[in-house]
């Protein structure tokens, strides 16, 4: 499919879509997003900074609909931008970025940037709790998940069945968004965003008034056991960079 050939332009074209709760963290979220994960030169960071605010400005004037979130790290990988926007279908992939960025303004990105991943996800809403009404944006703990080949079906079924019922049970994380890679990586990769209220929070067992100690291990072992790869950061939301049509 052109459009999937053609994700190195279109994550660029992406880098520049006020705070959307994370896609399916929506009860009506799209069924497709994508995922742009950049790294900034760090003698860069203030200008590309600045063309993110140039894009989002673009993509308001024009009278673009949806919205884009803008992310930064705050641990793992410093100077790294996560740009997430929705993707209404996969036909959708071929058609031109809205707002076509200018060609300056593409070779400043370029310029500015050291690495670049772009991947489209599929929402698993069964899998993601909304977003309540007055949650505050808060940090974004962001888990790349990769299970053992063949075993998807068993990893789905141990998040449907065990891990999602037993968050939505403790009323915790405030919001949870799970989808997976269909292009741009493994299809065995599961994405998560999820909440965090602050630093210290991370401290709290989540669980801790509904599942025994042994119940909760036993129940991350299940899981565990099926992964081939983790991968964890943080992120703080960046609305002074992102983009929501009124």
């Amino acid at each position: 499919m052109k459009g999937l050939r053609s994700t190195a332009f279109a994550a660029i074209a992406t880098l520049g879509t006020l705070f959307v709760p994370p896609l399916m963290a929506q009860t009506d979220g799209p069924a497709y997003v994508r995922h742009v994960m950049t790294t900034v030169k760090p003698e860069r960071v203030a200008e590309f900074e600045s063309l993110l605010e140039e894009r989002a400005a673009t993509l308001s004037e024009s009278g673009q609909q949806g919205f884009r979130n803008v992310y930064e790290s705050v641990q793992g990988d410093l100077y790294t931008y996560l740009i997430e926007d929705p993707v209404p279908s996969i036909a959708t992939l071929d058609e031109p970025p809205a707002a076509m960025p200018s060609l300056d303004w593409t070779r400043r990105v370029q310029e500015a940037v050291t690495a670049q991943r772009s991947v489209i996800i599929r929402a698993y809403p069964d899998l993601s709790i909304p977003a309540g009404a007055g949650t505050e944006p808060g940090l974004v703990h962001y888990r790349l998940r990769r299970n053992i080949p063949a075993r998807t079906q068993e990893y789905y079924q141990w998040q449907a069945n065990e891990l999602v019922p037993a968050m939505r049970e403790s009323g915790r994380p405030a919001w949870f968004f799970t989808g997976r890679v269909i292009a741009g990586g493994s299809p065995q990769s599961w994405i998560s965003l999820a909440h965090v209220d602050n630093w210290a929070s991370l401290e709290v067992n989540n669980f801790a008034e509904t599942m025994t100690p042994a119940e909760r291990g036993q129940m991350f072992s299940r899981g565990s056991s099926v992964l081939s790869y983790s991968e964890d950061s943080f992120f703080r939301i960046r609305p002074d960079l992102s983009f929501a049509a009124d």
